[in-house]
């Protein structure tokens, strides 16, 4: 899998992040495609969605295949985002 549906907790669609390789391999680098429209652009998950696709290229790693895991760090932000 290289794409990963992006959703808020109402299910509201966000973007996709494009992984590269695959999830199947244990970890790799990742851009973020964001939705533009409807009233999901103005929230907090979007905003920071844009922020790191601003950034460029972030990395990612996989924590847990059980219930599939990811966490992503981008350069010059601190906080991680899990998936």
């Amino acid at each position: 899998m290289n794409c990963v549906v992006l959703q808020n907790a109402d299910g509201a669609h966000l973007g996709f992040m494009l992984c590269n390789p695959d999830l199947g391999q244990p970890s790799g680098d990742c851009l973020y495609y964001c939705a533009r429209s409807g009233r999901v652009v103005c929230t907090t998950a979007a905003g920071l969605l844009f922020e790191r696709r601003e950034l460029g290229e972030s990395s990612w790693r996989v924590s847990s295949r059980e219930a599939m895991s990811v966490v992503v760090q981008t350069p010059g932000l601190s906080a991680e985002l899990f998936i």
